[in-house]
């Protein structure tokens, strides 16, 4: 029997570390590609939020704009439906704003009933939305400045929320008179 030892030559040697160096850079390499799945599916996830985010406050403004454009179409007040001549005491008082007796949502003829008025939509992909209106006189050179009497213009808040929205969207309109 005989036995024979065999040494490492220098080219073994240098053949196991190129494979510990190999093993290094593939583990690198896969580390590295693992970091970029990871930041393109994140920004996917963040664009896909952001896509449906958009849908919704689209949607919103469109059910918002749908009752401002139905308010807009109203008279200014119901002292000036068949009175065409502004005077201000033909004008509802602040305090009484919001439908006459016997008035409901088909009946309205003038922008103040439409205040406190409560809506639900259902739309067909972002589900359902509620709308609030309020209305009130507002300063007719600052319409930012709501008045607890009468003037010539009044603004018209649709307030419309979701619980798929972050938060309440807010759509004004102002009529004059």
């Amino acid at each position: 029997m005989v036995f024979a030892f065999l040494t490492p030559t220098k080219s073994n040697v240098q053949e196991k570390e190129m494979n510990g160096i190999q093993m290094l850079l593939v583990i690198g390499g896969i580390a590295l590609f693992s970091i970029l799945v990871i930041n393109t599916n994140r920004t996917l996830l963040i664009s896909e939020d952001q896509k449906l985010n958009s849908e919704l406050i689209l949607t919103a403004t469109s059910v918002g704009k749908n009752i401002i454009n139905e308010i807009s179409s109203k008279s200014f007040d119901q002292g000036t439906i068949y009175n065409p001549a502004y005077n201000i005491d033909s004008i509802t008082a602040a305090n009484a704003l919001g439908p006459e007796t016997g008035e409901t949502a088909g009946l309205f003829n003038d922008v103040d009933d439409y205040n406190s008025f409560y809506k639900s939509v259902a739309t067909p992909r972002a589900g359902n939305f509620d709308l609030n209106v309020t209305v009130n006189y507002v300063d007719d050179s600052n319409v930012n400045t709501v008045l607890s009497s009468k003037s010539r213009t009044k603004r018209i808040k649709v307030a419309v929320w979701s619980p798929f929205l972050t938060d309440t969207l807010n759509l004004y309109y102002y009529k004059s008179y």
